[in-house]
């Protein structure tokens, strides 16, 4: 993809100006000899010297433009989930067990079919794994579990679309939020790990 795209900025750069058009009349008036058996008012010998001359202008030309303005090239982004962490306010409609609690977006740049599981772990001890909440409506089927720092949870429905966030909640026993440090989603057939990107507590400005 580079090659062509690179031959095509250099065939723009090279007929696409002043001498490449005269490179094009020269080489046109030579065709119209060769193919129609008619002479022209110019004599070979300056209609070559002239070519010449041309296609070495042209060539600099267009090696300069080149040299100055590149071709760019489109980079196709890796696999990416990105994860943001909110401290939730307390709310007295808490679970009695519960202290403090967090919510963690998650982002991901591609298409997860199912089955698939989530692996989040947190800094800190969680006393009891949350909902997970999808934006799209529908059928949800989801086991979930949780174990000191991790929340594990295995979803035959939905599936994650690429740039759709999701929601994953955590509370604590303590005073101290838990904030989801990695992500791992597995499928049947890989397994990537993600970290986590920025804590946000209510009332502080985002950056």
């Amino acid at each position: 993809m580079g090659f062509i795209t690179f031959i095509g900025r250099y065939l723009w750069t090279l007929f696409g100006n002043v001498w490449g058009i005269l490179l094009v009349m020269t080489g046109g008036i030579d065709l119209y000899e060769r193919f129609f058996d008619k002479k022209t008012r110019f004599p070979v010998w300056s209609r070559v010297a002239a070519l010449v001359l041309i296609i070495f202008f042209a060539q600099a030309f267009a090696y300069k433009q080149l040299s100055e303005n590149p071709p760019s090239m489109v980079s196709v982004p890796n696999d990416h989930c990105s994860m943001h962490s909110y401290v939730a306010p307390r709310a007295s409609d808490l679970p009695s067990d519960v202290v403090r609690a967090s919510q963690t977006i998650v982002i991901c740049n591609k298409t997860y079919d199912v089955p698939y599981t989530l692996i989040v772990e947190f800094d800190s001890n969680i006393s009891r794994a949350g909902l997970i909440e999808f934006p799209m409506g529908g059928m949800s089927e989801i086991h979930e579990s949780f174990d000191d720092h991790t929340i594990s949870a295995v979803i035959d429905a939905p599936i994650i679309r690429a740039y759709e966030p999701f929601i994953i909640f955590a509370y604590s026993a303590n005073n101290k939020p838990p904030i989801a440090k990695t992500l791992t989603v597995k499928t049947a057939s890989m397994t990537q790990h993600f970290d986590a990107s920025t804590l946000y507590e209510p009332g502080t400005p985002q950056k």
